[in-house]
């Protein structure tokens, strides 16, 4: 069952990737970062914490709302003003 691996790293890897390797090789740096991901990974946001709390690095990530592109939250999952 499942979907099989491709042979090759997931995009959201490499970002996480990057972002860690430029958190432990630059000091007061700035990585602004734009994506159409709704939901960053777990990864990327354990990367891009660890990246902004070392030496005094920045970064900025803009990413889409949750009610962009159609894919509004249902219900209650909606949080305050979002999807009106």
């Amino acid at each position: 069952g499942g979907r099989a691996r491709p042979p090759f790293p997931l995009d959201s890897e490499v970002i996480a990737g990057l972002v860690r390797t430029s958190g432990a090789t630059f000091e007061g740096g700035w990585m602004g970062l734009s994506s159409a991901y709704l939901n960053p990974t777990d990864s990327f946001l354990g990367a891009a914490e660890a990246f902004s709390s070392q030496r005094d690095n920045k970064l900025t990530f803009l990413t889409a709302g949750g009610s962009s592109h159609g894919f509004a939250p249902k219900g209650d999952q909606k949080k305050d003003g979002e999807g009106r």
